[in-house]
């Protein structure tokens, strides 16, 4: 039985055309038409995911397409390289199923600092905020030792 993978795990050692398993929340979104990138975020890290209609049924291909951001999926698929993706790999989609919608996400590129501290639990899901925590983190954990 597979189990489901980390973002890190998938990029630190890609089984090239092996079947993996993910589970995160959508980062980002876009789509072409018969085909839809999306970047799914983890606690380690973002992965793309390429979903194209007819890889998987009808019915998933229609989830993907609607599917908003901080939106929960799971995710089957075959890893492959691609330079144009984030982390310079892919996920072929075989299979995406949301666990859990999500209603619009308030934030965008260039908001006001009073709107991202009245949002702070969606603030702190951003890349750079979630650096910041674990730097924050790692130098506590350092203090406390010494």
């Amino acid at each position: 039985m597979m189990t489901f993978s980390s973002i890190r795990s998938l990029l630190g050692t890609p089984d090239l055309d092996g079947q993996v398993m993910l589970r995160g929340w959508i980062y980002r979104t876009r789509s072409s038409g018969k085909i839809v990138f999306t970047v799914i975020r983890d606690s380690t890290g973002i992965m793309q995911i390429t979903i194209k209609k007819g890889n998987l049924p009808d019915q998933q291909f229609e989830g993907a397409l609607s599917a908003s951001i901080e939106s929960s999926v799971e995710i089957t698929g075959t890893i492959h390289k691609d330079e144009r993706a984030p982390g310079g790999y892919e996920i072929r989609a075989s299979s995406f199923n949301i666990v859990g919608t999500s209603t619009a996400f308030p934030i965008t590129e260039y908001q006001s600092e009073e709107l991202l501290l009245d949002n702070r639990h969606l603030w702190i899901r951003s890349r750079e905020q979630t650096a910041v925590m674990k730097v924050k983190a790692t130098l506590l954990a350092g203090a406390g030792n010494g």
